[in-house]
């Protein structure tokens, strides 16, 4: 089995529900992301424990970076979430997506990348992006 490192990730499980690190472990077994990008659980047994793959999981990096969501509360960002973000009026949701090419996050228009999430971040302090859902769980947002 590859090695395991940690990494913040949720999870969109089977299709139907996303799981958060805290969700994980009220279930009673602990998930990780391997090497090769998938996850895996910890289940514990009699002789002591287990490594399983998931199949049905579809790991949800964190980025580190936190916004507003509607309600105001603090939100961290992960993948495949969108965001609002009122300096770009023209567009009515981004899509955060990790750029492979550039080992960064960015803001994605449909499948094209438009800005660097940090650089935009970063240059716009006062106007913060505002977390609308996610693109498993409300993917009609990104209808245009």
């Amino acid at each position: 089995m590859n090695e395991l490192f940690r990494q913040k990730f949720r999870v969109w499980y089977a299709g139907v529900e996303m799981l958060y690190p805290e969700d994980v472990l009220n279930h009673g077994f602990q998930w990780f992301l391997g090497q090769d990008g998938k996850v895996y659980s910890f289940v514990r047994t009699d002789e002591g424990g287990e490594m399983e793959l998931e199949e049905d999981a579809t790991p949800l990096l964190a980025t580190g970076c936190f916004v507003k969501d509607k309600d105001g509360n603090d939100k961290e960002l992960y993948d495949g979430d969108i965001v609002d973000w009122d300096i770009y009026e023209d567009y009515p949701a981004f899509l955060i997506r990790r750029n492979d090419k550039t080992a960064t996050w960015w803001l994605y228009l449909g499948d094209k990348p438009m800005h660097d999430l940090a650089a935009v971040i970063n240059s716009k302090p006062d106007v913060m992006p505002m977390l609308l859902g996610n693109l498993y769980e409300t993917p009609e947002l990104m209808e245009v």
